[in-house]
């Protein structure tokens, strides 16, 4: 039954993220107004690692819940020629032969015992479905790491340090007011659309040009390195594999 609690847990996070996700959607301009950005992150953070563990919830108890259904399969039949010499002709066994049929797994437990008759050989459906959701997962998971890699690679690619001194020296005035201590790169890429900061273990702000004026370079500097001070990087990757986990 782990099949099926593990599908079930699925559906029941699925479902409880997004009632709560509609009511932050509806009340998202009162949430701006009282609280900050940062707070609102937090929870849909706390959402991700619902979603990321499909557990069934008893204390407290989700808003939604689901009765785990009767486990069903789908049972074909394969004759016993055993018993059919003994009881049936050949055709006559051939032409009475039951066809696949769906039916619960007390019901093929009970049936399974009469050995006279044909036996059966039941497909699980739950072993399917977690197949099937199985290789969505895994087709998300490889989709996401490819593209991701991919486009780092071309920002490499066409990539060079900065050489303007006063773009540096913004850079680092920025840091410093904001207590970062780790080294940055600061690089211009061609490939890149915008400004940007990207990288999970190393860190890099790109920009798409050096031509920067000096206030418009602190602000959008500030900004990137916000992003790093309040690892909004790893959040986004949390983000991303729950969406990869509740592909469907």
């Amino acid at each position: 039954m782990a099949q099926n609690e593990l599908l079930l847990g699925l559906a029941q996070a699925g479902l409880t993220v997004s009632a709560v996700a509609l009511a932050l959607f509806l009340l998202r301009r009162t949430l701006k107004k009282r609280y900050p950005a940062r707070a609102v992150c937090v929870i849909w953070a706390l959402l991700a690692v619902r979603l990321l563990f499909p557990v069934q919830l008893t204390l407290p108890d989700p808003p939604i819940q689901l009765t785990p259904p009767e486990r069903t399969l789908y049972v074909t039949y394969r004759w016993n020629t055993d018993a059919a010499d003994g009881t049936l002709q050949a055709g006559q066994a051939q032409a009475e032969r039951p066809r696949g049929t769906w039916m619960t797994q007390n019901e093929f437990e009970s049936r399974a015992v009469n050995v006279n008759g044909p036996w059966m050989n039941a497909i699980h459906v739950d072993n399917v479905l977690l197949l099937f959701w199985l290789t969505g997962v895994l087709y998300n998971v490889f989709w996401q790491t490819r593209g991701y890699r991919r486009y780092i690679r071309r920002l490499k690619e066409t990539s060079a340090e900065v050489q303007s001194e006063a773009l540096r020296g913004i850079f680092e005035e920025q840091k410093r007011s904001l207590g970062i201590r780790r080294a940055i790169p600061l690089r211009v890429s061609g490939a890149a659309d915008c400004p940007m900061l990207a990288g999970f273990a190393e860190p890099v702000l790109w920009l798409p040009r050096e031509d920067l004026p000096a206030q418009d370079a602190m602000f959008i500097f500030r900004h990137e390195l916000t992003h790093y001070k309040r690892r909004d990087l790893w959040l986004k990757l949390l983000l991303v594999a729950a969406r990869s986990v509740h592909w469907f």
